[in-house]
């Protein structure tokens, strides 16, 4: 459990986010995937391992195990049947020696793969705070932009920001002043507005000039949810 908050706590360092962003989002942007995946790779490549030696003593301890686990037993390899079960591989702890141990934790380690990006893409989806990051968020993978912008500043502390829903805009900040979604005005122009991604890129007074400078006025002529996703 400590490693793995560490390991957040410095993904999070690295996109330049509050440690209160969305684990799932961290992990969705940088493609990359929780240390259970290749620590339970490691488990069951090591299982066949025990299966297979020739030593005396580790013949004995496989035998007293799985004697101890037909008695309901707890033990490692009662871990390790559980682990297979969980992840639909029952058939294989009954016979392993019917298949290939290489092969099959390549296999495992790519279901427990699938299972985890299905759960997180459910995560983001139920997530209300994640409301751009559904849109722009299409595939698990690293994100190009995070290597092609050389500035960490805007980089880390301006569109990764943006899109993890991480800025400090009412519609987020909103949530801890127990305000309702569609009363978190913004309070820096006077026209009214809920104060989320869409209203800060293309409507906010407060920007104007800057908007009219840096934002090509295909975009900000008739703005849209689908323009904001393009820009």
């Amino acid at each position: 459990m400590q490693l793995k908050r560490l390991h957040l706590k410095f993904l999070k360092s690295i996109l330049g986010v509050r440690k209160t962003t969305s684990n799932a989002a961290v992990y969705s942007e940088l493609g990359r995937y929780p240390l259970y995946v290749n620590r339970y790779a490691r488990i069951i490549k090591y299982w066949f391992k025990l299966l297979t030696r020739d030593n005396v003593i580790l013949q004995a301890v496989v035998t007293d195990s799985m004697q101890d686990i037909q008695c309901n037993k707890i033990n490692w390899f009662s871990c390790v049947k559980d682990l297979l079960a969980k992840n639909g591989f029952y058939q294989v702890w009954l016979n392993p020696h019917a298949i290939s141990a290489n092969v099959f934790t390549n296999t495992f380690r790519q279901r427990l793969i699938d299972n985890y990006v299905q759960e997180k893409n459910n995560n983001v989806v139920s997530n209300n705070v994640l409301t751009l990051y559904k849109e722009l968020k299409l595939s698990f993978e690293f994100e190009p932009y995070l290597d092609k912008l050389v500035s960490r500043n805007l980089r880390s502390g301006i569109l990764t920001k943006l899109r993890l829903c991480a800025y400090n805009l009412r519609i987020n900040t909103g949530r801890y002043e127990h305000l309702d979604r569609n009363v978190r005005y913004c309070q820096v122009c006077n026209i009214h507005e809920m104060e989320d991604e869409f209203h800060f890129v293309f409507n906010c007074s407060l920007y104007n000039k800057l908007r009219q400078r840096y934002i090509n006025r295909v975009y900000t002529n008739r703005p849209s949810m689908y323009k904001l996703i393009e820009l």
